[in-house]
């Protein structure tokens, strides 16, 4: 029977309306899911937008090499970075810009790109890019942390090497950063001792320069990885002497076999300010000029033996060296600008001890003054020097403003030659005295000292055509006589050191007529007469060697008239230790060698051969000893105005105000000592000064009147 169409729709709905009725159901149910879903994805988008790699709560950044940081703390990229707490920086309410930290810290993680593992022992420098901050140096820990506190708000740019990080300080206390760095130099090495055991925590050191790179582990193993080129470095260990120096091998290995000496000695002391205070981050190097020179073992490895450290001290001021090769020890603390003169000092290291040294920096003072004319009117442009010896790094130039002053700082106290030299308006000289901690004024009057004269020969005939060479403390000039035998020296100073006539034959061969010393041009002129006999030029060569048999590499001699000063200074010797010097003027010469690690050492009067060659043979030095000097009673000491010392062979050694803090550095054998001053009696002390010993002098002063 056919059912009616009605009921089958009536049946049909019946099956229909429920199938829809579930499809929208789990149609609704799909809907909230995905806007459910869309949310959190929207939600956890949104937070690593701010993020970007850059965790903001607490500032943790990596910064590939390369990557560009800008100075307001964004990433390159990144133009709309936000802050914690939803808040823009255009949100920014006004409470909040109120309210900033006074001091602010930075750390730094240093790591090795590609590895992850720390990068220890790397210096950096952190500069302020506002003004009143000074720049601040440190060193990563073990962990390769870098730590700055105290800096006040502003931008700030960490150098390591040629690499930079731009910071910017300001809303929060301290802020974070992750820096990997690209090693330049990657190998690895084992430390052992004399025994071939291998040892732990021994420094491995870079040289030259003296700075530790790695350290070893249990094993005795190490790695060093730099940022700059490595081709040299040894090893150092408590208890032990220092590890030759061995060439870094080339190659895909690169491995280093390192093995100490024993026993060793070590080194602590402390370093005070001149004001009194502690001295932190001061460098003191050790042994800067001790080397010797490098062979070859039987595996090939080139090694050579060097004593040359660096060290820095703590907040407190303290330092500490070990891994020291027994004997007498070079310190030296470089200058400060602006805080404190470069100190220099010895002390001997005892094998298997711990010798303390207490370094007293000296304050750096200042001169100031104008330069002018006869007429009184300021001289711009005059160049003037200080000095107060006589290597180069002992001597600071500068030149006038429009105004005619002058300022130079950074000098040591005590006696100063002071120089001002303009070709226009002349010359003047002058030595002064500095006190510590005041500016000294100098006034400098500059007069042309042309020094006119006259040469003439023994029989009264003019020496025209002939040469003079004048050399004076800075200053130095050739001239040539006329038909009349006369000559002037330009803007001459108050007096000439030494004169020295010639004439030039055919071949350029030089032959002297005469010498004169310390003579005054203050006076109306020269009027100097040549004697009979004349001088030859020759040469002279000498080797110095040190006890070891090593060539000596910081030392000059100094060559002269006898009982005159030195009118030639040389440089360094050759590698080794050779000197070749000439044409020299003689017969005959005085010849002083000075080394600041042997002190002065006489060789005596030497003359030509008939090749004119002044041959002294290779010089063996010895270890020198020290020379304190105390006076008593101690309140008449300012009344010491000269201190002189006499080689055995009555050579000056010696010619000052005063000795070394730390002593004076004397070659070994007898000499003898002279204390003058107006309001006491000159004493005169002989002693013997013996090889690596302090030699401790009292000298009683009595009153002139007395």
């Amino acid at each position: 029977m056919t059912e009616p169409a009605g009921g089958l729709l009536v049946r049909a709905a019946q099956v229909v309306i429920p199938g829809i009725g579930l499809l929208l159901k789990k149609t609704l149910l799909a809907v909230a899911g995905i806007i459910v879903a869309a949310t959190i994805g929207l939600w956890i988008w949104s937070g690593l937008n701010v993020r970007g790699g850059l965790q903001v709560a607490d500032r943790q950044e990596t910064v590939p090499p390369g990557a560009g940081i800008r100075a307001d703390g964004q990433g390159a990229n990144e133009p709309g970075l936000s802050v914690p707490g939803g808040r823009g920086p255009d949100r920014e309410s006004a409470a909040a810009r109120d309210v900033l930290p006074v001091t602010h810290e930075l750390t730094v993680d240093l790591r090795w790109l590609g590895s992850a593992e720390p990068a220890a022992l790397i210096w950096a420098r952190l500069v302020g890019l506002v003004e009143g901050v000074d720049p601040r140096r440190a060193r990563s820990d073990a962990r390769g942390g870098l730590r700055f506190t105290e800096l006040p708000a502003g931008a700030y740019r960490l150098n390591i090497g040629s690499d930079r990080l731009d910071v910017v300080l300001g809303e929060r206390p301290s802020e974070h950063r992750v820096w990997d760095l690209v090693p330049l130099t990657d190998f690895r090495g084992q430390v052992f001792t004399p025994d071939g055991l291998p040892i732990s925590d021994a420094v491995v050191l870079a040289y030259g320069g003296g700075e530790v790179v790695a350290r070893s582990d249990g094993a005795g193993l190490f790695r060093v990885r730099s940022l700059n080129p490595v081709s040299r470095i040894g090893a150092r260990a408590q208890g032990f002497g220092p590890s030759p120096v061995v060439r870094v091998p080339s190659g895909p290995e690169n491995r280093v076999r390192l093995i100490l000496t024993g026993p060793g000695a070590a080194l602590e002391g402390l370093a005070t300010a001149p004001d009194g205070s502690t001295a932190e981050g001061i460098t003191i190097i050790l042994n800067a000029q001790n080397s010797r020179p490098a062979s070859i073992e039987e595996d090939g490895t080139a090694v050579e033996q060097s004593d040359r450290m660096e060290l820095m001290t703590d907040s407190e001021g303290r330092f500490f060296g070990f891994g020291l090769r027994p004997g007498m020890t070079d310190v030296r603390v470089p200058a400060v600008e602006g805080r404190s003169v470069e100190w220099n000092g010895r002390v001997e290291a005892l094998a298997g001890a711990s010798e303390f040294l207490h370094i007293r920096l000296r304050g750096a003072v200042s001169v100031a003054g104008v330069v002018s004319n006869v007429a009184g009117q300021a001289v711009p442009w005059a160049r003037v020097s200080a000095t107060w010896g006589e290597s180069a790094h002992q001597r600071l130039v500068t030149v006038t403003n429009d105004d005619g002053s002058f300022r130079i700082a950074d000098l040591p106290p005590g006696p100063i030659d002071m120089l001002a030299v303009e070709p226009a308006h002349g010359t003047f000289a002058e030595a002064i005295h500095l006190r510590e901690n005041e500016e000294s004024r100098w006034m400098a009057t500059l007069a042309q000292r042309g020094a006119p004269g006259r040469l003439r020969y023994h029989d009264g005939r003019p020496a025209t055509g002939v040469h003079l060479l004048v050399t004076s403390a800075q200053f130095k000039d050739r001239v040539a006589t006329d038909d009349d035998g006369g000559f002037q020296i330009a803007n001459c100073p108050p007096s000439i050191e030494s004169m020295v006539a010639y004439q030039v034959h055919d071949g350029g061969r030089q032959v002297v007529l005469g010498r004169w010393s310390n003579l005054d041009v203050q006076g109306e002129g020269l009027d100097l007469w040549l004697e009979e006999a004349a001088g030859v030029p020759c040469t002279l060569a000498v080797r110095v060697l040190d006890p070891t048999g090593a060539a000596v590499g910081d030392v000059r001699l100094l060559i002269g008239e006898p009982g005159a000063p030195a009118s030639i200074v040389t440089g360094a010797p050759k590698e080794d230790g050779t000197f070749k010097v000439g044409p020299v003027f003689g017969p005959p010469l005085q010849v002083v060698l000075k080394s600041p690690r042997f002190g002065k050492v006489s060789l005596g009067v030497a003359s030509p051969n008939q090749l004119g060659l002044i041959d002294l043979g290779t010089i063996h030095l010895e270890w020198p000893g020290r020379l304190l000097v105390s006076f008593e009673p101690e309140n008449r000491s300012d009344e010491v105005e000269r201190i002189r010392m006499f080689a055995p062979d009555g050579v000056l050694l010696h010619d000052a105000g005063h000795l070394p803090d730390d002593g004076l550095v004397m070659a070994p054998g007898a000499h003898e000592l002279r204390v003058e001053g107006r309001k006491i009696k000159s004493e005169s002390v002989a002693l013997t000064v013996e090889s690596g010993e302090d030699l401790r002098v009292r000298v009683a002063l009595t009153a002139a009147q007395d």
